[in-house]
């Protein structure tokens, strides 16, 4: 297993107090999760052990500078600045092995709409997907279900 977020990666550690609070950082051209607009908000979260910086979704592609307090390898800190960073997908957490008590064998997903969704009447229900799926989880074969009602909502093309 391994996850993965939207962030760029930085040359160096971030030099932080004994709080966890860093001694210098400073990132521009982040743009406010809210309205879409560059704004010198803190919109992001910072790893500084790792020397890493994770946005929203709406920061995808975006290019942003970090200004901040480097951590040498010694535990001296400097200042650095690192520009035209774009924001992609980086490691979070790296890739690791999950233990499992029983190896089980999971069938393939099949879904479908349910058909009684949209049936005429006032009494309308929220459309449902049905899900099925084999699995031998508890030792033996057997099928198992389950019903999902996502909440679909378009984006605009510009978010």
């Amino acid at each position: 297993m391994a996850s993965m977020r939207l962030g760029v990666q930085l040359r160096y550690r971030i030099a932080v107090d004994n709080t966890g609070t860093p001694l210098f950082l400073k990132v521009t051209g982040v743009l406010n999760p809210v309205t879409g607009v560059t704004k010198p908000v803190t919109v992001y979260q910072f790893d500084p052990a790792n020397g890493r910086i994770y946005f929203s979704g709406l920061d995808e592609d975006n290019t942003v500078t970090v200004q901040y307090s480097a951590l040498k390898e010694d535990g001296t800190s400097f200042n650095a600045t690192d520009s035209v960073l774009t924001v992609a997908l980086i490691p979070e957490v790296a890739e690791q092995q999950i233990l499992i008590d029983n190896a089980v064998n999971e069938g393939d997903l099949t879904s479908f709409l349910d058909p009684f969704t949209y049936v005429s009447g006032a009494a309308r229900r929220p459309p449902l997907t049905w899900l099925f799926w084999s699995s031998s989880r508890r030792g033996n074969s057997d099928i198992y279900f389950e019903t999902i009602s996502p909440n679909w909502v378009p984006f605009p093309i510009s978010q």
